[in-house]
């Protein structure tokens, strides 16, 4: 009796390592909340870094479901649906996996990732992430700008063309603290760049393409974590 109840136990604490296991390293998008969805690119036994991903705006080209454009998505399946979009259009999900990253992805431009929903997902994987990384891309710079006074740490923020003016005075501090900067700016955003943040001291490229507002997304992140998980300069203009 004592042998199979032994046994009996063993089955239940395998199936609940198991599944608690797989929840930690979602093969997908994992649905976090109301902000989008996770996914979990951590080395096995690894503690990963976090990048938060702010998405910018949807289009017909970076969401082709189609449907739902513009800056201010509604609704959780519709977060969702943005949130996963961006996953893949921009190869959040396989850049997790070459540099063993947590990505947050947000489905709206204008969602914010605060603390506590940061220490809600740390958590849920276990551990306390050893660094926090930043990107906004575009119009997600609003959801960055409601963040980032809340988060208790910020390692690097990656710009990725997102140069507004009022956001500039946001990540100033952050930069001052000794925060990473860098990113990429298109035509589109040049004067404004240059006239709001060029003396913040962020490595910042210069693209030529307008098409590269999207395009140069992928790239950009790539490079910024090039080596050991850490944001490295892109270069300056």
């Amino acid at each position: 009796m004592k042998r199979e109840i032994s046994i009996s136990l063993a089955i239940v604490f395998s199936f609940f390592a198991a599944t608690v296991s797989k929840a930690r390293q979602a093969p997908d998008c994992a649905a976090f909340k109301t902000t989008g969805c996770y996914f979990n690119g951590a080395k096995p036994g690894a503690k990963a870094p976090l990048l938060i991903y702010y998405r910018g705006h949807l289009s017909a080209q970076n969401y082709p479901t189609g449907g739902l454009y513009g800056g201010h998505i509604t609704g959780p399946a519709n977060i969702l649906s943005s949130a996963r979009s961006a996953l893949t259009f921009y190869g959040l999900k396989q850049l997790a996996l070459d540099k063993g990253l947590v990505v947050l992805v947000t489905g709206s431009s204008d969602i914010s990732v605060l603390q506590i929903e940061v220490d809600d997902l740390q958590s849920e994987l276990g551990y306390v992430f050893p660094r926090v990384s930043l990107a906004a891309h575009s119009g997600g710079y609003v959801g960055l700008s409601r963040s980032i006074g809340t988060l208790n740490r910020v390692d690097d923020i990656i710009l990725l063309d997102p140069f507004y003016t009022d956001f500039a005075a946001k990540i100033r501090p952050r930069i001052l603290e000794g925060a990473a900067c860098s990113g990429f700016y298109t035509p589109h955003n040049a004067k404004r760049y240059k006239q709001y943040f060029s003396g913040l001291g962020c490595q910042v490229e210069a693209r030529t393409g307008a098409a590269d507002h999207e395009n140069w997304v992928a790239p950009c992140l790539e490079h910024a974590f090039s080596k050991d998980n850490t944001p490295t300069p892109a270069a300056a203009p």
